[in-house]
């Protein structure tokens, strides 16, 4: 993926499939790039003047580990997930996990993050149902 490329596109008002194209990646890493340029208040005239090794590096920062989730209770969720007659999907859960912790001083765990964690609370009963 070139960033240079996909800035001078973006400096060019072409459509974000074009720059996709000529820059072969994809829509997504477009916008991504639009929007990073945007909420870090880069102008697209400043961004053209930086080299491809300042965009990379520019991009290419790690994202921040949270220092701690707001902890979910599983047991509970797998309950609901499991219930015959209120069955639940694990987005459903998510979504009450979300929304139940907005005012909470630590970070709320992804979708994804907390799929996993679900995973590993099932794993770890299966392990216990093997004794």
């Amino acid at each position: 993926m070139d960033r240079k490329t996909i800035v001078q596109g973006l400096h060019k008002k072409l459509k974000i499939r074009e720059i996709a194209t000529l820059s072969k990646c994809g829509l997504a890493t477009v916008q991504r790039t639009k929007d990073y340029l945007q909420d870090h208040s880069i102008s697209i005239e400043e961004a053209i003047e930086l080299t491809e090794s300042q965009l990379q590096a520019l991009f290419d920062q790690p994202h921040r580990q949270p220092d701690a989730f707001v902890e979910e209770d599983f047991a509970e969720v797998f309950r609901k997930v499991n219930r015959v007659k209120l069955r639940m999907s694990l987005k459903d859960c998510w979504y009450q996990y979300k929304k139940s912790h907005e005012q909470s001083s630590l970070e709320v765990m992804g979708y994804k993050t907390y799929c996993k964690r679900c995973g590993e609370f099932k794993e770890k009963l299966d392990e216990e149902a093997k004794f």
